[in-house]
């Protein structure tokens, strides 16, 4: 899990965190954890600081900027969410990008996964269609429609919102998973 998955830590409640988490899910197509004091950063592909930073010397030492100092020490890409000024939409789904903003070559605003830059449903593969994060066991997790209805109804989650498995759809759904 850890190779292609990102780490999120920053100053705001553990909900808040994890509610980013969803952001960074949707808008780089990876799993995303939500770090904690005793979270091993190296084991990650990058960490997202929502929050204060190193850069920044009015803030105060906290779990995010020990964070962001590991991550450094062990050569793991650090991502700060871009301005408010730079929040854009995609062109294609109308996304709205909060982390870091696509631009194809002619500089129209494009989400990752309409210019075909993630790497597609977690558990099907497929990367024909847009993903959606599912909270699973304390991490977001991008898939497919299909695979993020069974998810949701095999894992519920307050963060995952009110699926209805009382339709037929998703009743075959979840006899197929069975």
């Amino acid at each position: 899990m850890y190779a292609n998955a990102f780490l999120v830590t920053g100053s705001a409640n553990h909900d808040d965190l994890i509610a980013f988490g969803f952001d960074v899910c949707d808008q780089y197509g990876v799993n995303v954890a939500v770090a904690d004091d005793s979270t091993d950063v190296s084991r990650y592909a990058a960490l997202v600081v929502e929050g204060p930073s190193l850069a920044d010397p009015a803030s105060k030492v906290g779990t995010s900027m020990i964070m962001e100092a590991l991550a450094e020490l062990h050569d793991v890409p650090v991502i700060f969410p871009q301005g408010l000024r730079e929040h854009d939409s995609c062109e294609g789904c109308d996304q709205t990008q909060t982390i870091a903003t696509v631009r194809d070559e002619d500089g129209a605003v494009l989400c990752r996964d309409c210019a075909g830059e993630t790497s597609g449903c977690a558990q099907c593969f497929t990367t024909d269609e847009a993903t959606e994060p599912v909270y699973v066991d304390g991490v977001w997790v991008p898939f497919c429609a299909g695979c993020a209805k069974i998810t949701k109804a095999l894992h519920p989650s307050p963060w995952n919102g009110a699926e209805d498995v009382d339709e037929p759809d998703a009743m075959i759904l979840l006899g197929i998973a069975a």
